[in-house]
């Protein structure tokens, strides 16, 4: 597994408390949400 900056798990964080915030629908329609249930699965690293 590499290595994550402490920058970049603090904005990971971040961002996932704020989807969880705002709601799901809602982080879709502004183009936040990064997953959808369709979506291929990536191979992990």
């Amino acid at each position: 597994m590499g290595h994550v900056s402490r920058r970049t798990f603090l904005a990971d964080v971040g961002r996932g408390m704020l989807l969880a915030g705002i709601g799901g629908s809602v982080a879709a329609d502004l183009g936040l949400s990064l997953a959808h249930a369709g979506d291929a699965a990536e191979p992990l690293k």
